[in-house]
């Protein structure tokens, strides 16, 4: 037919050493068989692989092109190729379209299959290593496709990374195909001792193990590494590949490497396989919720289906202790909540159970289905469910609540039903649902703006009273019109769960006065055991009078060690401050404090008032003070600074002045205060819409540096005035901080241009341990060559695995994008990637959208 091989074609067949005249003859053949060849995807001297396309369907597929000399077992190959032409369950072979054998001087088969979008070999050698999570779920699937060989009594022989392939769900799931069955050609170093001259399943397993080796590691095994682990030194390679510490995945890697006898089957593996991937993995997706139910579904079905003896036993084969469906961000109606109670009966023996539907629409039948999946989970001890703003009723919420009460082994239980319209019915059914789990000592229940009322109230604190062995509680009712009555029958009821020593209490929105507030100094003076206490009183009014009863509360507890304390916008004004911080004096065992005293009345008198009280106690080990909105000034700040300067055992500081009206000379105040704090290992400081410029910036960037034990630091100065000179001084404490591996800044709308940003990224090369970085950079004219001075920074940031930037309106072109882009996919250490990059000066061409996209989601999936 002439020598009109495609150029593509002709350079591998020299790239690979191939008779060009084979080749060409495969090629031909091919063609009076109405494919025609375009790629060559691989070659050997054993056979070669083209990716071709039909000319009557037009689609592509993959063809197989094998001469007889060289496969030699024909009578075997066709016998395994009839064999998996019999397979019911296909999902993880691949697909055979067709078969041809051609006769002339010697036959030549030729295997059509499906077209898949790559093979293992490309992700295990590919620039970045895959999730764990994805890497069981590879593994789940290849043992559910040997499983369906082994049911046709065929062993593969040959598998290896390149003849496993994979195609991608539009949201980047893996779905795995096995090919080369009983065509297998070439070398193959995945093999175990036993498979060298006779297939076996067992045989197959050990090659499974080494592949999921790779996929763990994300690099390929020196053929060193594969005779070592053959040799049974599993724990060297193990320890050398930093790999000892992953103990649930080498005990599931020792069990397919194992001598033959040892070497566990594929119905023995695969329970234990899913069980790691569930315990290791939220469901985040309702795509990946219904991709992990077809696999459950997959895993329960042994045998040819034909016998009820064919179903393996439920629990048996998903026998999980902790699973986790996070669908907050998604939409989640009906169908989807019937898939998750699907999902949470096959895991009926789970132990530990997380699941978040807020803000979906799941509707009543969908909320008695999750609640009849519930119920089955007898052995449930842990359970957090969140159906806030699901827009059910309290109909609804009985259901879900009633398979509660048959949970007796529950320990730990945490609900919320916030922004439900609950009213009296639905928070008596939440009160029925733990009063009478005698084991629960740890409970959380969020009913903020629920609709509870008083009668609501005292139903919810006759349950709590009854639940007698409880040391935890975490309890919201705010923006509910409880009254008086409710309050008190609320704290009355508090008051005698004796055992409580940590207590979290939500009266926001509530109204309280004088009445309410007594209520609760009674319940906060007669809980004598509670060493740590976070009541969040914002949004009431906050007079002198309740200031007052408040104040001997707090004072009155002498056991509390830890205390949050959340007053913000209740309209506190001087006199009220005065006599809070007098109680603060007698507070001195505390030594952690979180005060929230943001959105009031108090000014720089004020916040030196609170100060001089506060540091009258210097044992604080971990402080965190809010003034937001509130006008600080020079004095105020220089009063915590004093203070701070006598907490020598502060090892965590949180500050937040935003919109204190801070200059310069607040800033140096600031940086003098902070200079004294050298113990630090975690700061926070929130200085948003100030009036801060580079010279203030340069006074806290030195001070910071100071803290050399650093390990966590936020600073958020948006909206201020540091400018590019500011961006540059900002960048000075990088040399003297060199532990610190989380890193948050904060610069929208402060116009630092490139060269603050080429800046930034200069001085963060300099945090070698840095693992976890956000920036929000939006709103600062910085171009394309700013973007890719900074983007060819974090790629020297060799420690980043989760990355969170924002770029919002500033000046970049498709050209700044396109080179952050590339410097973000060549920094194969990142794992979790956030980009923001809107309302910049371009329009994305669509190869580039869909670079960005894949980026996106080759890192987070």
């Amino acid at each position: 037919m002439g020598n009109c091989l495609p150029s593509q074609i002709k350079y591998k067949c020299k790239e690979l050493n191939q008779n060009e005249k084979d080749i060409q003859q495969f090629f031909d053949i091919l063609k009076s068989k109405n494919y025609i060849a375009e790629i060559q995807l691989e070659g050997s001297g054993y056979g070669v692989t083209f990716k071709a396309q039909s000319k009557t369907s037009k689609k592509d597929v993959a063809v197989k092109c094998i001469k007889e000399e060289t496969s030699g077992k024909h009578q075997e190959m066709k016998q395994k190729l009839d064999s998996v032409s019999n397979i019911k369950q296909k999902d993880q072979i691949v697909d055979i379209l067709e078969t041809i054998q051609v006769t002339k001087k010697e036959k030549i088969h030729f295997i059509v299959m499906e077209m898949c979008e790559g093979n293992l070999s490309s992700l295990i050698n590919g620039q970045r290593k895959l999730k764990q999570s994805n890497s069981l779920i590879i593994l789940i699937q290849l043992l559910l496709g040997l499983r369906e060989l082994e049911k046709q009594k065929i062993a593969h022989g040959g598998i290896k990374p390149s003849n496993i392939l994979f195609n991608r769900s539009p949201l980047g799931y893996i779905k795995i195909k096995i090919s080369d069955i009983g065509t297998a050609t070439g070398p193959n170093d995945y093999v175990s001792q036993e498979n060298l001259n006779q297939a076996s399943i067992k045989g197959d397993v050990y090659s499974l193990g080494l592949i999921f080796l790779e996929l763990l590691l994300g690099k390929q095994i020196t053929n060193q590494e594969k005779a070592d682990l053959r040799r049974k030194k599993i724990d060297q390679f193990l320890q050398s590949n930093h790999l000892a510490d992953q103990f649930l995945e080498n005990q599931l890697i020792r069990k397919m490497i194992a001598e033959g006898d040892q070497r566990e089957s594929i119905e023995q593996l695969l329970p234990k396989a899913i069980k790691l991937f569930y315990e290791n993995t939220t469901i985040n997706h309702v795509e990946k919720l219904k991709w992990i139910l077809q696999y459950s579904d997959m895993v329960n079905c042994v045998g040819d289906g034909d016998s009820q003896n064919d179903q393996m036993d439920l629990d048996k084969s998903l026998n999980i202790n902790s699973l986790k469906i996070d669908l907050s961000s998604n939409k989640v109606g009906a169908e989807e909540a019937k898939s998750i109670a699907a999902v949470i009966q096959k895991c009926r023996n789970v132990t530990n159970l997380t699941l978040i539907l807020e803000s979906s629409e799941i509707g009543v039948e969908a909320a008695k289905s999750l609640g009849v999946a519930i119920q089955n989970c007898k052995q449930l001890t842990s359970l957090n469910l969140n159906l806030s703003c699901t827009g059910i009723d309290s109909e609804a919420v009985k259901s879900v609540c009633h398979a509660l009460e048959n949970c007796k082994n529950m320990t730990s239980l945490n609900l919320n039903f916030e922004g439900l319209k609950l009213h009296q019915d639905g928070a008596q059914s939440i009160g029925k649902s733990f009063e009478n789990l005698t084991h629960l000592n740890s409970l959380v229940l969020h009913i903020s703006q629920s609709y509870i009322e008083a009668e609501g109230a005292h139903s919810i604190g006759l349950a709590i009273e009854k639940s007698k062995n409880l040391t935890f509680l975490d309890l919201d009712i705010s923006g509910n019109k409880i009254g008086a009555e409710g309050v008190k029958s609320v704290a009355t009821s508090i008051e005698k769960c004796i055992n409580i020593s940590s207590l979290q209490l939500n009266f926001r929105e509530c109204k309280i006065g004088v009445e309410k507030m007594q209520s609760i100094r009674t319940l906060i003076q007669n809980c004598k055991n509670v060493t740590s206490l976070n009541l969040d009183l914002s949004q009431n009014v906050l007079d002198q009078e309740t200031a007052k009863i408040l104040g001997l509360a707090l004072q009155q507890n002498s056991k509390m060690t830890s205390l949050a304390l959340k007053i913000s916008n209740t309209l506190l004004e001087l006199e009220a401050a005065k006599i809070l911080a007098t109680a603060f004096q007698n507070c001195t065992n505390i030594t952690s404090l979180n005060l929230n005293i943001a959105w009031n009345k108090i000014d720089n008198e004020g916040v030196k008032i609170f100060g001089q009280a506060l540091f009258q106690n210097t044992n604080f080990t971990s402080l965190s003070i809010n003034s937001m909105r509130n006008t600080i000034g020079d004095e105020g700040i220089k009063v915590i600074g004093t203070g701070l300067s006598k907490c020598k055992n502060l090892n965590s500081l949180s500050l937040d002045f935003s919109t204190g009206g801070l200059g310069n000379q607040e800033a140096k105040s600031l940086g003098i205060a902070l200079q004294n704090c050298i113990n630090l290992t975690s700061l926070n400081l929130q200085l948003r819409l100030n009036s801060i410029h580079a010279e203030g910036v340069e006074s806290i960037a030195t001070a910071i540096g100071e803290c050399k034990n650093l390990t966590c630091l936020s600073l958020n100065l948006q909206e201020n005035k540091i400018g590019t000179e500011g961006a540059k001084k900002l960048c000075i404490f990088t040399d003297k901080c060199p532990k610190i591996t989380t890193f948050v800044l904060g610069l929208e709308n402060n116009q630092i241009y490139d060269e603050g940003a080429k800046a930034i990224g200069l001085s963060l090369e300099k945090l070698k341990d840095l693992s976890s970085l956000t920036l929000n950079l939006s709103w600062n004219r910085i171009d394309s060559e700013g973007v890719s001075d900074l983007g060819i920074s974090i790629q020297k940031c060799k420690m980043i695995h989760t990355f969170d930037i924002n770029l919002t309106s500033n000046i970049i072109d498709v050209k700044g994008i396109k080179s952050f882009a590339n410097s973000i996919q060549q920094s194969t250490n990142i794992s979790t990637l956030i980009c923001s990059t809107g309302g910049n000066k371009y329009e994305l061409d669509q190869p580039t959208k869909y670079q960005i996209e894949n980026l996106k989601q080759q890192i987070n999936l």
